[in-house]
């Protein structure tokens, strides 16, 4: 297990990268690894979060990367208004900054775990079974993510339901930056010139030229996920995120569910 996770680059790579965010800011946006300035979606993304999840009437919930910002505050608000019990993961400098933030203010119904998913994951996650599972912006930071969706499903209850959302599809991305509003969008996003947006023939070519980003979340792993889990016998849709969201034309979600 050990050896895969330092085998895992992108995954050694967030490691690093979290735990310096988790020890150096306290801005609630940054700590869930965005930006800033998108301080304030978070309500947006709960909201969309427990519409496609549908957490009324479960008994309990599991968070895979939860990160320690704003959105954290709003699992554990909904655990308690709704009473089903929750455990979060993740890297063990995140948890540790959960802890010192909510010092004395966990309720019961509220465990925390330190691990490296898929590779090391503690027997208070693994030994149990879960009616909701979200994995928000987290399977990008891994080399493995077939492996990290696997393992994520075969923690669900019968009818449980996974969400695996605000995935960076590559090719999404492509199609975005090659259409005269993505163009626009990306230079006014950064306050550039439209020149200055490199202007790509095809999403294909921006694949091409872009392959410092994790090109293994890309049209062909949504469709091979598709197959796969379709022929298994699972529910398993793709869905759009809300358009008030920072990244919306760009990423989208995965909902599995256990048959």
């Amino acid at each position: 297990m050990n050896k895969n996770k330092k085998n895992d680059r992108l995954l050694e790579k967030a490691i690093h990268s979290f735990s310096n965010i988790a020890q150096s800011t306290d801005n609630p946006a940054e700590l869930a690894g965005r930006f800033a300035n998108d301080l304030g979606v978070e309500k947006i993304i709960w909201s969309d979060i427990e519409y496609k999840l549908q957490l009324n009437g479960i008994k309990n919930f599991l968070d895979i990367g939860c990160g320690c910002g704003a959105l954290t505050e709003y699992s554990f608000n909904s655990a308690r208004i709704n009473k089903y019990h929750i455990k979060l993961i993740d890297f063990p400098d995140v948890i540790k900054k959960l802890k010192e933030t909510y010092i004395n203010k966990l309720e019961k119904n509220i465990e925390l775990y330190d691990g490296y998913f898929p590779y090391n994951i503690p027997k208070g996650i693994s030994t149990d079974r879960y009616d909701r599972i979200l994995v928000y912006s987290v399977v990008h930071y891994t080399d493995q993510p077939k492996l990290f969706i696997e393992k994520t499903v075969e923690l669900l209850k019968h009818r449980g339901i996974a969400l695996f959302a605000d995935l960076p599809n590559n090719n999404s991305k492509g199609r975005f930056i090659a259409s005269d509003f993505g163009r626009q969008f990306e230079a006014n996003y950064k306050n550039e010139k439209l020149s200055a947006v490199t202007n790509y023939k095809n999403h294909k070519e921006f694949v091409k030229n872009n392959i410092e980003q994790n090109s293994r979340i890309n049209d062909q792993l949504i469709i091979d996920l598709l197959t796969d889990y379709r022929e298994k016998g699972y529910n398993i849709y793709i869905c759009p995120q809300p358009l008030t969201l920072p990244f919306c034309y760009t990423r989208e979600d995965l909902i599995i569910q256990k048959p």
